[in-house]
């Protein structure tokens, strides 16, 4: 449990680890979001890629033939590596800044144990309890769109090396 504070893990106090709970949890919900906008992104971009290669299927004779095609495939390709390269910087982030919240919440409970709790600490508990409860609906909106999203490209057939 390294969590980010000046502070060495053994003289953090309740308010402390909840505390960094708080900062970690907002971090993470940023994360979240950004992983959530580029998911959402690359579905309009796979939308856009679908109507144009429609168009180019449609046409007849089709114009340029396969440079036309080729031209498609290339954006789309683009479009996926551009969506990789973000989730290559947002998932260790987000992995990160959830795992130092998720222990910093843990933290908190063992040591709310130690005392009693007054009406303020229940309430902040309880708050911090929402705020996993809101993660965790915010996690698996990203999940539903990333495991859409991988469907989507697994059914793609494997027409050049760069779109594979």
């Amino acid at each position: 449990m390294n969590f980010d504070t000046t502070l060495p893990e053994e003289d953090l106090g309740l308010f402390d680890t909840i505390d960094i709970f708080e900062k970690e949890f907002e971090k993470t919900i940023e994360v979240s979001g950004r992983i959530a906008n580029a998911t959402q992104e690359l579905g309009k971009k796979i939308e856009e890629r679908t109507a144009e290669n429609n168009l180019l299927i449609n046409k007849k004779p089709p114009d340029n033939g396969f440079s036309a095609l080729r031209k498609f495939i290339s954006k789309a390709a683009e479009d996926m590596n551009f969506f990789v390269k973000e989730m290559e910087k947002e998932i260790p982030l987000f992995a990160y800044h959830n795992e130092n919240g998720m222990n910093a919440y843990i933290k908190a409970m063992e040591i709310a144990t130690e005392f009693p709790l007054g009406e303020d600490d229940i309430n902040t508990m309880i708050e911090a309890r929402k705020a996993i409860n809101y993660l965790s609906s915010v996690l698996n909106g990203v999940e539903n769109q990333m495991e859409e999203f991988k469907i989507s490209v697994d059914s793609l057939p494997k027409i050049t090396s760069e779109l594979t």
